[in-house]
């Protein structure tokens, strides 16, 4: 009998003990707080690797190390990219300006985003410096052969 009151008291502490280890429901991370189902994400810094223009995505590596991908769309505002980095004859929209950013790969950035299901879309992207290299696509010539010769 003393043997199951001993084991009785055992599991009575063990239930407490695991009744005062509940989360809080709070956590705090260094680019975002999160509170219960409430997420608020705050600006993402870094630099641009890579831009995919046809899939509305940026490869951005944040301060810690990491890389993000962040997508964008029309309604996504773009501040920083000077008038004349914007090829003549286009107009400076959202596509227009991503292209300026993706021939100019380790430019500095501020993203601000919403979370949608899991991805992050950018609101608002501030170059605060945009890169002075150039990434310049590779034009292909096409060699033809003399079929005399």
């Amino acid at each position: 009998m003393k043997i199951l009151s001993g084991m009785g008291m055992a599991f009575c502490f063990t239930l407490t003990l695991l009744a005062s280890c509940q989360r809080t429901g709070a956590v705090h991370a260094d680019i975002q707080r999160i509170s219960g189902d409430e997420t608020a994400p705050g600006p993402l810094k870094g630099e641009v690797t890579s831009v995919d223009i046809p899939a509305h995505r940026m490869l951005l590596r944040v301060e810690n190390g990491m890389e993000q991908t962040v997508r964008w769309n029309d309604s996504t505002a773009i501040n920083g990219v000077p008038a004349e980095s914007v090829p003549p004859g286009t107009n400076a929209t959202t596509a227009a300006l991503m292209h300026v950013l993706a021939i100019r790969p380790g430019s500095a950035v501020v993203i601000s985003a919403t979370d949608d299901e899991g991805e992050k879309i950018a609101t608002l992207i501030q170059v605060t410096d945009l890169s002075s290299v150039t990434k310049l696509r590779r034009v292909r010539k096409k060699i033809q052969f003399d079929k005399n010769s």
